[in-house]
């Protein structure tokens, strides 16, 4: 009889534990998903606040226009002062 209700508890057990692991990763896969939509969200705000005329699209716009230029410029001076 003893041997029965060890058994019972370890199967009590064991299923409150696979209750848990269950829990934990339904929590982790929500975690990820919500980390998903707001990486969405911050891009389609991004998106539409760069490209009105505010003091946001403007400083997008040269940040963008200055890297541009930084990427063709610095290879040229490397150049020139390396090789010459």
């Amino acid at each position: 009889m003893k041997h029965n209700t060890q058994n019972g508890s370890q199967a009590s057990r064991q299923a409150e534990i696979y209750t848990k692991a269950m829990a934990s990763i339904k929590r982790e896969n929500l975690r990820n998903a919500a980390g998903g939509h707001a990486l969405m969200a911050t891009a389609a705000a991004y998106g539409s606040a760069s490209s009105k005329n505010s003091l946001f699209g403007k400083t997008a716009r040269f940040a963008q226009y200055f890297m541009i230029g930084f990427i063709f410029v610095t290879p040229n001076i490397m150049f020139i002062r390396h090789m010459l």
